[in-house]
């Protein structure tokens, strides 16, 4: 354990590399893995933010993005994916970040089903919530 410790902090061999969405909740759940990393003193020099979407894409190529993700889901649906043993909770883009018990609706379902769900917030700004 000793030398895996060495050989993960030890920047001559060892260069971990962030990859993240550009949202806000892929942001920040980033920077708590880069402060948790460098804490154990692991070297991080680079960050990837994949799935950027150019300010000027066409409603064909936001199609085509669609079908992919179609793709993608029918993958972990048909059974071929180690994925498929999980429960899959489905969860639309919204145009805001989601908080708190915003995402309440999406999660799966509790094991009792007498428990009453509060309504929902979303938070377009910290506190300015909508309530839906």
């Amino acid at each position: 354990m000793e030398n895996l410790q060495s050989l993960l902090t030890d920047p001559e061999v060892t260069d971990f590399v962030v990859v993240a969405i550009p949202s806000r909740l892929s942001v920040a759940e980033s920077a708590r893995l880069l402060s948790s990393l460098v804490s154990q003193d692991v070297p991080v020099s680079q960050l990837v933010v994949n799935q950027i979407i150019a300010q000027d894409a066409t409603a064909a190529y936001l199609g085509r993005v669609v079908k992919e993700q179609q793709r993608a889901l029918q993958t972990i649906e048909s059974g071929s994916s180690p994925l498929s043993r999980l429960q899959l909770s489905r969860v639309p883009f919204f145009d805001l970040e989601i908080r708190g018990e915003a995402i309440v609706p999406f999660s799966p379902p509790l094991p009792s089903s007498d428990l009453e769900i509060p309504a929902a917030s979303i938070c377009t700004r910290p506190h300015h919530p909508v309530h839906v």
